[in-house]
């Protein structure tokens, strides 16, 4: 298995032809073939977690690690594509030793990537593709049942052959994410969130992307699984009196429809089943006569009528007690 391959000049064209996907071991960077490296480093929920990027001297910490890379700033911030080889190279030799260096085990891991022949995007790596569908599917703010139809569509023809779906689900990703972790330092560093017992939650009354519809379920659900994951990684223990794993729950305003969207996020299988917590969540929906949104692997997301979510926290609290 080759290291975070990117270059289609390194297969055999008759390699290709019979299979435009080869394995790659990959990094839990975010979209590094489609950005630079510096930002896939910024923006990534694995790295920005655990080195805290988003303090004061967060960055001061990714300029850190690539130079442990030995890979120039300067360098890093050009779009992958454009940074010179020997740049590239150095990455792939020194990741090993710089994981170790920053706490950063497992930061690889096996997956394939597809090789594309056109110039607007050479290749994707499955997680690419993961994040640019995820994207589409949550695109739209409309719930209608035609904007539903038209973000499958658009999703299942990036899972084909057509690159521009592609493309535009991977820019899509980016806005994400950009609006995850930006939110995400808000919340920690102005201390929004609460250790509840039980879970943890965080109100959004104050976010700065409101109009660019941060509501959605599958967002608030990125948006919990990340601040779980800051607030339990040893790297960030100062100051956090509790670093035990335990469900996110995060409260966003719909003011366009006059609800409270509320996510429960758990990154373990402990919360589930109908006497764990995602059963506590369920039963206070139907307690607060919530409408349910959707119940999925990592979390599940339930309508809250304006005035009724400090109620929904509550019932929520005593369920746990």
């Amino acid at each position: 298995v080759r290291i975070f391959q990117t270059n289609p000049a390194l297969y055999r064209k008759q390699e290709l032809e019979t299979s435009p996907i080869v394995p790659s071991l990959e990094f839990h960077f975010f979209l590094t073939r489609h950005s630079s490296l510096y930002d896939s480093l910024l923006f990534s929920t694995f790295i920005s977690s655990r080195l805290a990027s988003w303090r004061q001297n967060g960055e001061r910490r990714i300029a850190e690690f690539l130079a442990t890379l030995g890979i120039p700033l300067a360098e890093a911030k050009q779009k992958w594509h454009h940074m010179a080889t020997k740049s590239q190279l150095a990455l792939t030799a020194n990741i090993a030793h710089a994981a170790r260096r920053f706490g950063l085990e497992d930061v690889r891991y096996k997956s394939l990537v597809r090789f594309f022949d056109t110039a607007a995007l050479p290749s994707a790596s499955a997680a690419d593709v993961v994040y640019a569908v995820t994207a589409l599917l949550s695109d739209a703010p409309s719930s209608s049942s035609a904007a539903a139809s038209r973000r499958f569509w658009a999703a299942y023809d990036a899972l084909g052959d057509d690159t521009a779906s592609l493309l535009h689900g991977l820019q899509a990703a980016k806005d994400r994410q950009y609006i995850v972790i930006r939110e995400a330092a808000s919340v920690i560093e102005r201390r929004r969130l609460v250790s509840n017992g039980g879970f943890r939650f965080a109100f959004l009354r104050e976010s700065a992307f409101k109009s660019r519809g941060i509501a959605h379920p599958s967002l608030l659900t990125r948006l919990g699984l990340f601040l779980s994951a800051a607030l339990e990684a040893p790297s960030n223990s100062s100051g956090q009196a509790d670093r035990r794993s335990k469900p996110f729950v995060v409260i966003a305003p719909d003011e366009a429809r006059g609800v409270w969207v509320v996510v429960a996020s758990s990154s373990s299988a402990e919360g589930r089943g109908a006497q764990g917590f995602a059963g506590r969540f369920r039963r206070a929906a139907e307690q607060t006569r919530s409408r349910v949104v959707c119940e999925g692997f990592d979390g599940n997301a339930v309508e809250v009528a304006n005035g009724q979510e400090v109620e929904f926290i509550k019932y929520l609290h005593d369920m746990m007690m």
